[in-house]
């Protein structure tokens, strides 16, 4: 009787895992199905298959860099007088390319602030000064260099809050194609060069930055919409996450807790100090660009229409109670400054500006020892930057211009980064390759030789770093089409911010668009723009 009863059970349990069996190769054939179905709608795959064979070949380009000999020690390569002259000729070179181009889809009396050429621009000119203090170990340039650096982490919190506050698109799309465009190419690179991913650090700089930049816009929304139980206005709910966020870096750098940081490595602690609150800024200048552009448009955005204009009392648009701008003059759409007061609101700004960029010399940016300067830096570093601003946006004019070198190169930040230790410099990051004979630093050393043999690498190395950035690109845009082919939510629209699309679909240092950016590569954020679009 026994013996049936255990036979039955163990008849049951046979059964029971047949149908379990049965039912997870069902299971697993739906998946397969389903699988081979999206990989079948995948228009990308082929671009992605031969894209990753390109890659290859710029990382067997790399690795020759790398390994190449002849070379020399970098430190031997010491001489400030020919940084000043690569950077004297960066300014010659962006006169000659200087060009007046006024966005043809602005409203009449407004300017377009930060536009995406006047931001490459900007990462182009601090891009050049970054390498050549690495080429040319210029020690006393560090201060200015460790401020560019926070300049474009900065850029990363500014450009992607415009984007998150435009779109609300927090879609598992756009981190992914964040994390590629930032992280896919410097990640293949350290592995196939056999360096630590902390040589590139900015790149974990930059990607914290985007999900800090992610959660403070999160949870303002969700503040807004009442996802916390709570509902507050845009102005008080985008205010209370920005102070949260800033509570949690308190918390987290000005305490031990900082401290695990050294679990990854020193460097990560260090750089990540330096910048503990660059992105944090960035995310609140984003907020104030409503503002910002609302200024830029009462005092320039009549340098060209004087024919209407509001009376001297010298103060912009009203607003309503959702902050929105109020037309109180049916004659024009934008209230601008007394055209008699306007060459001197211009010089104020300029005048103000250099100020601040002098305060933060006279107070720690003069100092040459790197170890006293770097602990206040976190701290001031915002005053040169919007010293810069306030001077490179000081008429609709200078505005409303750029220099295409500068733009051509700020466009390819990322790549020139990490590509600069393997094929500008070699042997990681420690020797100058010598492809020119005479150039090397021994006894038959020529400086011309040397100086041919920079622009031989230069040369090189920008066109290397270019065909990588486009297959980063064409990388991130396949994947992100994959991921759009399972059904990821897309993005609602909202906010005042238009974010301008690229040919490319790039993604970029701060960007913004409404198809992604890595805030290494701003886009357009004006808060004046017309259209939308982008990565």
């Amino acid at each position: 009787m026994q013996q049936r009863k255990t036979g039955k059970r163990a008849s049951t349990e046979q059964h029971k895992k047949t149908f379990v069996d049965n039912a997870t190769m069902n299971n697993d054939s739906s998946n397969y199905r389903r699988f081979s179905s999206i990989l079948s709608l995948w228009s990308g795959k082929s671009e992605f298959l031969v894209t990753q064979l390109k890659m290859l070949v710029v990382l067997a380009f790399a690795y020759v860099g790398n390994t190449w000999d002849p070379s020399y020690e970098r430190n031997e390569n010491h001489n400030m007088s020919m940084f000043w002259l690569m950077n004297l000729l960066l300014v010659v070179g962006a006169f000659l390319t200087w060009t007046h181009k006024p966005p043809s889809n602005v409203e009449k009396g407004k300017v377009t602030l930060l536009s995406r050429e006047q931001t490459e621009e900007w990462k182009g000119w601090m891009q050049w000064a970054f390498i050549m203090y690495h080429y040319y170990r210029a020690f006393s340039a560090y201060n200015w260099i460790r401020v560019f650096v926070s300049s474009y982490v900065w850029m990363t919190g500014f450009g992607n809050y415009l984007y998150f506050e435009k779109t609300g698109d927090f879609s598992l799309k756009r981190v992914v194609g964040m994390v590629i465009r930032i992280n896919y190419f410097p990640l293949i690179l350290a592995l196939a060069m056999s360096v630590s991913i902390d040589l590139y650090y900015v790149v974990p700089l930059h990607t914290v930055g985007f999900f800090i930049t992610m959660l403070t816009c999160y949870i303002g929304q969700s503040l807004e919409g009442g996802r916390f139980g709570v509902v507050l206005s845009y102005r008080k709910s985008r205010i209370t996450a920005i102070v949260v966020v800033l509570i949690m870096h308190v918390l987290f750098y000005e305490t031990r807790a900082v401290n695990f940081l050294q679990y990854f490595s020193h460097e990560i602690y260090f750089r990540f100090q330096a910048d503990k609150y660059s992105a944090w800024l960035g995310i609140l200048s984003g907020m104030c660009m409503s503002k910002a552009s609302e200024y830029m448009d009462w005092a320039y955005g009549g340098d060209n229409d004087t024919s209407k204009i509001n009376d001297s009392s010298g103060f912009p648009n009203s607003h309503n109670a959702e902050g929105e701008s109020v037309d109180t003059d049916n004659s024009d759409k934008v209230k601008h400054v007394n055209p008699i007061h306007a060459t001197s609101l211009r010089w104020a700004q300029r005048i103000l500006g250099t100020f601040l960029i002098f305060v933060w010399y006279k107070s720690f940016g003069y100092l040459s020892d790197k170890l006293e300067y770097n602990p206040v830096h976190p701290y001031i570093f915002i005053l040169p930057l919007l010293g810069w601003l306030m001077i490179r946006n000081s008429s609709r004019r200078l505005t409303e211009s750029h220099s295409t070198l500068l733009e051509f190169l700020g466009r390819n930040t990322l790549e020139t980064y990490v590509l600069q230790f393997h094929v500008f410099m070699n042997h990681g990051v420690q020797h100058i390759p010598v492809i020119i004979p005479g150039a090397d630093y021994g006894s038959n050393g020529n400086g011309y030789a040397r100086f041919a043999n920079m622009i031989l690498c230069g040369v090189v190395f920008v066109a290397l770093a270019v065909w990588a950035r486009k297959l980063t690109v064409s990388t991130q845009k396949t994947v992100t089409d994959l991921i759009k082919l399972l059904n990821v939510d897309a993005p609602t629209q909202r906010g005042n911010y238009d974010i301008v699309s690229t040919k490319d679909n790039d993604n970029t240092v701060g960007a913004v668009s409404a198809k992604g950016t890595d805030g290494l590569e701003l886009v357009n954020v004006s808060a004046n723009s017309q259209t939308s679009d982008k990565v």
